[in-house]
């Protein structure tokens, strides 16, 4: 066990850093070949979209039971209004 302790900031508790796993030994599949793949926009539409004003964490979004999504990838996308004269100042 490594007895490093994390003490940068004052009044947090302390926390011992845990030793990393084992790696896992490696393997050599040979060629594979790829006979059919999912689309990303296709598979985007068979997903329905979390709305929000603000953009959320991850392990904060409604999509299970009281975790969010604890791993993996978000997509955030958001719509930028047009504007009709864009003045820059400073140049």
């Amino acid at each position: 066990m490594i007895e490093k302790l994390y003490t940068e900031r004052p009044n947090l508790p302390k926390v011992k850093t845990p030793t990393p796993p084992k790696e896992n030994p490696k393997a050599n599949y040979g060629v594979i070949k790829v006979t059919d793949y999912l689309n990303f926009d296709d598979l985007l539409g068979k997903i329905k979209p979390i709305v929000s004003d603000h953009p959320k964490h991850m392990e904060s979004l409604d999509i299970g039971p009281n975790y969010g999504q604890n791993f993996g990838f978000t997509l955030y996308r958001t719509k930028v209004p047009k504007i009709k004269n864009l003045v820059l100042k400073g140049l």
